[in-house]
């Protein structure tokens, strides 16, 4: 089987199990879509963890509370958009993917580091007005209101970064550009191709 420079070792033998491994790999895009998370009937992203027996979204770490994470999800729909020939269940999974990050983005803020050397780590991260920023919290609520969610080590949910320890609020990314302006090419690309 002649295959593609770095694939060498794919033989006939590992050729004659493509059928066999398409249809593991249906079974896991399957289980992605039956995990996207509905709120009120209605389909958001994907949680950071899942509990392996209820496929309930749950605790990560400590500080990785059940919740809609945007950065995972992101990750998702990007894996999604590469599927040749997406189902009809992809195309409506990525489309209402998308249609909640655009609900629940931050505008007209930003993260910034500012040097404070009386401080542990010798700065403090804080939320700050930016009328050119996007970003979008790591992770939201699992309920219609969809906040922002945070934690401390000790799990507690708090809906402000600055209620949340020191050390967590400085050593963890609780906001970012996760939708970057590349992922939105690729979605707006992806949706002109599928509508030919």
């Amino acid at each position: 089987v002649q295959a593609d420079p770095g694939y060498e070792f794919v033989t006939k033998e590992y050729a004659d199990k493509i059928p066999e491994v398409q249809k593991c790999i249906d079974k896991g895009i399957q289980c992605i879509l039956d995990l996207q998370i509905e709120v009120d009937g209605v389909k958001t992203a994907w949680a950071s963890q899942y509990d392996e027996v209820t496929l309930e979204p749950t605790f990560g770490r400590a500080y990785e509370i059940p919740s809609i994470a945007t950065q995972e999800s992101v990750r998702v729909m990007q894996f999604l958009m590469r599927l040749e020939d997406p189902s009809k269940e992809v195309v409506e999974a990525v489309k209402a993917g998308m249609a909640w990050l655009d609900k629940v983005k931050i505008e007209g803020k930003k993260m910034t580091t500012i040097t404070d050397y009386s401080l542990e780590f010798g700065s403090n991260r804080v939320l700050v007005d930016d009328p050119k920023s996007t970003i979008w919290a790591r992770f939201y609520e699992i309920d219609s209101t969809f906040k922002p969610v945070f934690s401390g080590r000790d799990s507690v949910v708090k809906y402000s970064m600055e209620d949340i320890s020191y050390e967590r609020r400085n050593k963890y990314s609780w906001y970012g550009s996760y939708l970057k302006d590349e992922v939105k090419t690729q979605y707006n690309e992806w949706l002109k191709a599928i509508e030919k």
